[in-house]
């Protein structure tokens, strides 16, 4: 009897969070404190700290380069999951090429970042790192490369823009080049 009106009473707190977060989404600052990541952030209906575009970014990095034949597909889906819907179709098509490639040639890639360069007011960085991609379990590369992204805010939920690789990080310009149409 006492584990059912335990259970009764956590069901009732975890539901009165759900709508007291949900009725302040966009009014106030939503901490966020995830596990597993390295740093709190903060977001709004329309923004979010730059910490929190760093950890998005870091993360939906790892889930673009880090890679192999066997993890391309689900790391596509999950990408897709936070892709902005007027890239979806675009973001897609590069994924079904890059896809064929890396299994037809047996391909791994890690990505090991070095750095981050944000414009919280734009939301928009550049992440920073190396990049190891392997042929058949062999190293046939290793290079510092740079990944511009690009967000847009949508209900408290960021989605993915933009995301190419670049040859620069002065982020100003980048941002001025990948202005919305």
């Amino acid at each position: 009897m006492k584990v059912a009106l335990y259970n009764r009473d956590v069901d009732v707190l975890q539901r009165n969070l759900k709508l007291s977060i949900a009725a302040n989404i966009g009014r106030e600052r939503t901490l966020v404190v995830p596990a597993g990541l390295k740093q709190s952030f903060w977001l709004t209906d329309t923004t979010m700290s730059g910490t929190g575009l760093e950890e998005l970014s870091g993360w939906l990095a790892s889930l673009k380069l880090e890679v192999s034949p066997t993890s391309v597909g689900w790391k596509n889906e999950m990408t897709l999951l936070h892709t902005h819907p007027s890239q979806h179709g675009v973001m897609k098509s590069e994924q079904i090429v890059e896809a064929a490639k890396i299994k037809g040639d047996n391909i791994s890639t890690t990505f090991s970042v070095m750095g981050w360069k944000a414009n919280e007011d734009k939301l928009a960085g550049v992440i920073s790192g190396v990049l190891t991609t392997y042929v058949n379990g062999l190293k046939v590369r290793d290079g510092i490369e740079h990944y511009f992204m690009r967000y847009a805010m949508s209900g408290g939920k960021a989605q993915l823009l933009v995301f190419k690789k670049v040859d620069h990080v002065d982020i100003g310009r980048l941002i001025s080049e990948n202005a919305p149409k």
